[in-house]
């Protein structure tokens, strides 16, 4: 990173004492309770792509379009209603969205040179976003920096791997965790998968101002893929991975770390619960003394205890794949345009269920202040 942007950075707070990741701005907020509404890319039924905004009420606030899929959507704190959303990979598009209002605020794309990966993540004060990207033509995986007012390029460094994916911030609120997959991918090879034979995926944790790394871990098996991940407030980091080896092969797919532990710890669960998964895990989410992980493939969503460390419960529901904290728990939603609303005991949770019939919900939902 250059000396220009670790100056801006620090002159508008997001030293070590500031940086703070937008997920675990949603604790504490009950969406049951607080003006909030959950945000996804869907499907639409002819086949399109949308941002929609919908309520707890089983509203659908809104729906803009996209010229494409995208993958992941971001709340804006600091701009209630607003979302960003980022391509999937390997496209270039990305956008901030006025939800309440139905209207695209701001179009941005990848440099030339690079391709989005479907993330970001904020600052605490909003003004700066830190997107996942890949530098093709190098092979090289890169988190890069924006200002949030015009969306300008203000610096990148390497995420030290190839296909980084998702990125948290820590609770020291100054490190990137960070799934690099490993999988190399062009533009020019719509999702086709180059270098499977040799790819090595990590799990890295980098210096936010400077882009050194702090450290960094490897999957004993190099065909295990790490995509998606969050961290609780005691700074352990859960990530789900998805196995792209031999068909039927029974691996684990959801691990747990603590920033300095040499290895990656699985979590514990039976030969059947793992095959369940079918080789695939999407979101990834921490909330209390648990961890949430959807399964599309496998139609399931399990729930692991971080203190056992072991599988705790599995929820069966269809192509279920977003996930989001709650305050009082957690929603899930699915391709089949339902959303869940879990909580209480993870063994026999309640739980609400909207229904969407017109959406279909992607991998990704996320929860936004409602516009006012």
């Amino acid at each position: 990173m250059n000396r220009r942007l670790f100056l801006k950075l620090s002159m508008n707070g997001v030293a070590a004492a500031s940086i703070l990741g937008t997920s675990s701005l949603i604790v504490g907020c009950d969406v049951l309770k607080q003006a909030r509404w959950f945000a996804s890319v869907v499907k639409e039924i002819d086949g399109s792509y949308s941002v929609a905004a919908v309520d707890v009420l089983g509203n659908i606030i809104s729906k803009v379009a996209l010229p494409q899929r995208a993958h992941d959507v971001l709340e804006m704190p600091h701009k209630p209603g607003h979302v960003l959303v980022f391509a999937r990979r390997p496209d270039r598009f990305a956008m901030e969205i006025d939800l309440a209002s139905g209207q695209i605020v701001k179009r941005f794309s990848s440099q030339a040179d690079t391709h989005f990966y479907g993330h970001g993540v904020l600052s605490k004060n909003g003004d700066y976003l830190f997107t996942t990207e890949n530098r093709y033509d190098f092979k090289q995986g890169l988190i890069v920096v924006r200002n949030t007012s015009t969306f300008e390029v203000e610096g990148r460094f390497d995420s030290h791997g190839i296909g980084p994916h998702e990125l948290v911030f820590m609770p020291d609120n100054n490190t990137l965790a960070l799934a690099n997959g490993g999988i190399e991918t062009h533009p020019d090879y719509p999702r086709i998968k180059l270098n499977l034979d040799s790819m090595q995926s990590n799990l890295s944790y980098i210096n936010s101002q400077t882009g050194a790394l702090e450290h960094q871990v490897l999957p004993k098996d190099p065909q295990l893929s790490l995509r998606h991940l969050d961290v609780n407030p005691q700074g352990r980091v859960v990530v789900g991975a998805q196995y792209q080896g031999k068909r039927g092969k029974i691996q684990a797919l959801v691990f747990s770390h603590h920033m300095h532990d040499k290895e990656l710890m699985p979590m514990q669960a039976s030969n059947t619960q793992w095959q369940q998964m079918q080789q695939y895990t999407a979101s990834v989410v921490c909330h209390q003394n648990q961890a949430y992980v959807t399964c599309p493939r496998g139609n399931s969503l399990f729930i692991f205890d971080l203190v056992k460390n072991k599988a705790l419960a599995q929820i069966t529901q269809k192509d279920v794949a977003g996930l989001v904290k709650t305050g009082s728990g957690i929603a899930s939603s699915n391709g089949l345009g339902q959303i869940s609303l879990l909580k209480g005991r993870a063994s026999a949770p309640a739980y609400k269920e909207l229904n969407f019939p017109s959406l279909k919900f992607d991998n990704h939902m996320t929860s936004i202040i409602a516009a006012t």
